[in-house]
This record gives C-alpha cells, structure tokens and sequence, in this order.
C-alpha cells in the first residue's frame, strides 16, 4: 500500500528517497490498488482503484486521484471519481490542467468510459461513455486536438476493436469489435501515424 519514490540519479544503493502511505484510501480489504501515474503542472498523480479481491475483483467505490508530494513523502489531496475502476492509462489533457482516465466500473458497462479531471477546480466529469464508445476502454492515445484512438471491449465476451474519438463526444469506428485481439495502441508522431497491438494467435503482430 505504498508508492516507493526513487532518485534515479543517485549514487547506486541510495536511489530510494522513501515511500508514501497510500493505505488510508483503502478499502476494506487493506489495499488500495493503484493503476497508473502522470505528471501535469509539477504535479505527480495517482489513479487508486480500491477494488474488492474478495468479491471477484469488484470496486468498491469511490474511486480517486490522489495528489503525491515526492519530497514531503505525502498524499497531498484526492479528489473523487464520478466513475469506478480506473483501468488507465492517465493522460494530461493537451495545452490543460486537465487529466484524462480510462475507467471501466464493474466491467459491466456502466459506469465506465473517458473521464476527464480538473486538477485545479478539483471537479470530473465523464467526457466519452462507455455507450458511446462501443465498450470499455483498455487503452487510448491522446492528442493535441484532444482527439486519439481507443481499445475498446465489450463487457462479457470480451471482443476488441478500436475506435476514433475527441473529448467533443465525437466517436468514428475504426475496427470493428472482433476484427482483431487488441491490447495495445500507441501514437508514434502528431497524431497521423498509430500503431495497434493485434494479439491474435494466428497472425499476432504490430500493425
């Protein structure tokens, strides 16, 4: 239940400065689970998913963002989630204060989507359904437009696809659910060039 912080700068054996205590945004089960970290402003974020290891790996909600102090060695703010389950990644929101998270609830649907977060006014909303998207979101690139590319699921059978979509709520289909395995997408320029991992058994590749 800690983030350990590391100067990798430092002479070899003393790159750990120390360890932050996240233990207090825990459920019941003692741990809070945490995804994935970014930096916007100076500022280091945490995504903590709190989720249930006894009932199916359930969240237990809310979820949050916290805020770390790398030099005080402390959660220096949270703010809460409009949805649960922060599966990541999370992104800066481009020429914003604004941090954007991939959440997928209880990987039913519901609750899930693109969630934007203030980091300033401390407030969130949900930018792209889960309904809009065609699925739960896995993975998303990000660009200057505020526009990217989405790994989206389907809750139950678990097919793959990839869509277009901007944080104006617009979405364009680019694969179709089941085309392809899908675990990754990656922007390799300014937006014009993307690569998508394609994990099927038969023909796995990057493409």
């Amino acid at each position: 239940s800690v983030v350990y912080v590391v100067n990798p700068q430092a002479p070899v054996g003393e790159e750990l400065q120390g360890e932050i205590d996240l233990s207090p945004l825990a459920d019941d089960d003692g741990i809070p689970e945490i995804s994935h970290f970014a930096e916007v402003n100076g500022a280091v974020w945490v995504a903590v998913q709190r989720l249930q290891r006894a009932n199916g790996w359930a969240p237990a909600g809310p979820s949050y963002l916290a805020r770390l102090d790398p030099v005080a060695l402390a959660v220096t703010d949270t703010l809460e989630l409009r949805s649960t389950n922060p599966v990541g990644p999370l992104t800066p929101v481009p020429g914003t204060a604004d941090l954007l998270v991939g959440t997928s609830g209880d990987w039913d649907g519901d609750q899930a989507g693109l969630e934007r977060i203030d980091t300033v006014a401390g407030t969130s909303s949900v930018a792209v359904t889960a309904t809009d998207l065609g699925g739960v979101t896995t993975a998303f690139t990000l660009d200057a437009s505020h526009c990217g590319f989405a790994v989206i699921t389907t809750p139950g059978d678990y097919d793959t696809g990839l869509v277009r979509f901007c944080l104006d709520g617009t979405v364009t289909p680019c694969i179709a659910l089941g085309e392809m395995t899908i675990s990754d997408v990656v922007q390799v320029d300014d937006g014009r060039l993307h690569h998508v991992a394609d994990g099927h058994l038969a023909q796995s590749d990057a493409r």
